[in-house]
């Protein structure tokens, strides 16, 4: 290892102070005073950075408004459709048990052909069943999910609103 001799020792010495004298290390940040802080937060930048973070929140909500009346329409669309199906089916199967029990109970007798009077009342039975089975899967299958579906969005967009 070579040995460094003392006026090269007193030079590099000499070097570091001034340099270290000329370089401003500050080991802290500045803490400014209430009044540079108020003129910061007052700054002409500072406020249309507000402003623009106040206009993108207002269109945000104005979406997330829009989106909610949107949900609500289609809930209340799925709902007068859920009705619509319960009372329809409601009417469709009681006019066919009226027409069953008219068919197998007063015409029968009175049908002069004895091969079909078993046969109407079990076709018109049969078609009730089918229909009340098609009309409560859909209720259930379709317009139960629709509105749960809805409902929750609704709830979603309105927890973000609020």
């Amino acid at each position: 290892m070579r040995q460094l001799s003392k006026p090269y020792i007193h030079f590099l010495l000499y070097k570091c102070i001034f340099l270290s004298f000329k370089m401003e290390h500050k080991i802290y940040p500045v803490i400014k005073s209430e009044e540079e802080t108020k003129e910061f937060i007052n700054n002409e930048v500072d406020k249309a950075l507000q402003e623009s973070r106040i206009k993108e929140m207002l269109e945000k909500k104005a979406a997330l408004e829009k989106d909610l009346k949107h949900y609500k329409k289609l809930k209340s669309t799925w709902n007068r459709i859920d009705l619509g199906l319960k009372i329809g089916g409601g009417i469709l199967v009681g006019s066919m048990t009226i027409a069953g029990v008219v068919c197998g109970v007063v015409v029968a007798p009175h049908l002069l052909i004895p091969i079909l009077a078993p046969q109407v009342p079990i076709i018109i039975g049969t078609v009730e069943g089918g229909l009340a089975t098609v009309l409560i899967g859909l209720n259930i299958g379709v317009t139960s999910r629709k509105k749960k579906y809805h409902k929750e969005k609704c709830k979603i967009v309105q927890s973000y609103l609020t």
